[in-house]
């Protein structure tokens, strides 16, 4: 069970970054590896469900929620313009280079990536923390190999590791904490999170992911395989 205190470290991670004060999202350039989740697939159904119920379930919701056109899995992190730190930026250049800089390189040595084959992911369990996500594992061992070597040889090519990159959980985002519920709110977002769980627990879903993309990104409402304007 979360406590009203963690609420509150969930929201403060997210406002001033990807959120503004009053929930709305904020411009938050960057680019990732993802696999977009689309409307024909069994998954993307499963999810908004998930969405429609938890909506229902809290009178009023401390949650930003996602458009479902953006949902998707990210198979390996790229690099956010906001955060330019050592370990979270590429090691191919400057901390003080232009995004569009990177945007180009990355663009030119993902082309040189082999894509996977297929690789089938399953749904594991709904997790509140700063963001509200359905956590994945591969369904396979063999999908696993396939993405760590994929991963890998990304990383590589785009000089990206960052410090979790040997225990990256994968995940579909629903949503992001932007506001602190009340005692009685949190106690009602865990009691229908418990149930999500236990109909995810009850309901086995296996799927194969889309062909990774290099996405853009201005902000965690819509990624692009097309540069941006920066």
């Amino acid at each position: 069970m979360s406590t009203v205190a963690e609420y509150s470290r969930y929201v403060a991670a997210n406002i001033g970054g990807k959120f503004n004060q009053d929930g709305t999202v904020r411009v938050f350039p960057g680019n990732t590896i993802i696999s977009k989740i689309d409307d024909s697939m069994k998954i993307y159904q499963e999810l908004c469900g998930l969405v429609d119920k938890l909506l229902h379930a809290v009178e009023r919701t401390p949650f930003s929620w996602l458009p479902a056109s953006s949902y998707h899995m990210t198979v390996i992190e790229g690099v956010c313009d906001q955060n330019r730190r050592e370990g979270y930026w590429t090691s191919l250049l400057s901390l003080d280079t232009p995004l569009d800089d990177v945007d180009a390189l990355f663009k030119r040595e993902f082309a040189k990536v082999q894509q996977p084959t297929e690789i089938r992911m399953r749904w594991k369990r709904i997790q509140l923390g700063s963001a509200l996500t359905v956590r994945l594992e591969p369904a396979t061992e063999e999908s696993r190999a396939q993405l760590v070597a994929y991963r890998n040889d990304v990383s590589q090519r785009l000089g990206i590791r960052f410090p979790n990159h040997d225990d990256y959980g994968f995940h579909i985002s629903l949503a992001y904490l932007t506001s602190t519920p009340t005692e009685e709110e949190a106690n009602q977002i865990d009691r229908e999170l418990d149930n999500v769980n236990q109909y995810i627990e009850q309901t086995p879903l296996t799927f194969s992911i889309r062909q990774p993309q290099l996405c853009f990104f201005k902000d965690m409402f819509d990624f692009s395989p097309t540069r941006l304007v920066r």
